[in-house]
């Protein structure tokens, strides 16, 4: 089996989303493809992917679709384990805050909020 690194993913599904409208693209689907596993599948592998992604770009289209793609997936199907995460990375980082409090906000409740952002 080929061991993926994080940054390989990350700059490949950067590359995908940059190039989205493009038959480039077809060359990093792969990354896509793995990102939706590993929202599904290895959340903590997701999650390192997340924030390695947020360092390496400015691209709003890109930070967008990270967003509503595998941010919200692995809310969605990890909260128990990302929501922990999430409350750390927003007191640290203002770019996660920036990026996700939209997708934050409609994904758990007005008390989750208030924890995260307190």
């Amino acid at each position: 089996m080929v061991k993926i690194i994080v940054k390989d993913i990350a700059s490949n599904w950067i590359s995908f989303y940059s190039l989205e409208a493009s038959d480039e693209a077809n060359d990093f689907e792969w990354a896509e493809i793995e990102m939706d596993y590993l929202s599904t599948c290895n959340p903590k592998k997701c999650w390192e992917v997340i924030l390695e992604i947020l360092h390496q770009t400015e691209n709003e289209h890109c930070l967008s679709r990270l967003s509503i793609g595998p941010f919200e997936s692995v809310l969605f199907h990890h909260s128990d384990l990302i929501l922990s995460l999430i409350r750390v990375e927003v007191k640290k980082n203002p770019k996660f805050k920036k990026v996700f409090a939209g997708a934050l906000q409609e994904a758990v409740s007005d008390e989750e909020w208030d924890k995260i952002f307190k």
